[in-house]
């Protein structure tokens, strides 16, 4: 009788940790696009103090939206860092990309390109994108971390006395990662 292979209960979890950079690149820049109309709707709901949605003529502005942010995003390289990176320099990223998201739909709005976009709405929803990059990343990066550490089986190992061999022998368990 075969072998069946365990499933796993996080089996996605251990997929995108294992999967390469660009794949998670992939994986953020689409949970972005999909945010993004969310963070939209959002920012209109706070604009007028109770849940408003956006209008057809609205709705027509968050392609561009999209747009403009993922042109943003990649100039800002807010995508070469990965979960793992998660530093000053990610930070920085993310707030340029925000800030020149707002400034590029601001003039898209003062020449005219965008429908009824109130100009009020631009900023609050760059806030959102910009809690949007830091929230998302600091809640995947402790997820993954929190979840694949329970998986990981240590061994406690001391070397005492050995000399250059427990220097050796402490950098082989080092490198197997125990």
């Amino acid at each position: 009788m075969p072998k069946t292979k365990p499933v796993l209960k996080h089996d996605w979890l251990s997929w995108l940790h294992q999967a390469p950079r660009r794949a998670k690149q992939i994986v953020l820049l689409l949970i972005d696009i999909f945010i993004l109309p969310v963070l939209f709707t959002l920012a209109l709901s706070v604009r007028m103090g109770e849940l408003d949605l956006p209008s057809k003529a609205q709705m027509l502005d968050i392609p561009l939206m999209i747009g403009l942010m993922v042109i943003c995003a990649l100039f800002t390289r807010v995508y070469s860092a990965v979960v793992r990176a998660f530093d000053e320099h990610y930070l920085q990223s993310a707030l340029f990309a925000s800030v020149a998201w707002v400034m590029l739909l601001w003039i898209a709005a003062s020449a005219g390109i965008t429908h009824t976009l109130p100009r009020s709405v631009i900023i609050i929803t760059g806030a959102l994108l910009m809690l949007h990059l830091w929230v998302s990343r600091a809640l995947i990066r402790t997820v993954l971390f929190v979840l694949l550490k329970r998986r990981e089986q240590h061994i406690n190992l001391a070397v005492f006395g050995a000399g250059q061999a427990g220097r050796q022998i402490m950098a082989a368990a080092v490198g197997m990662g125990q």
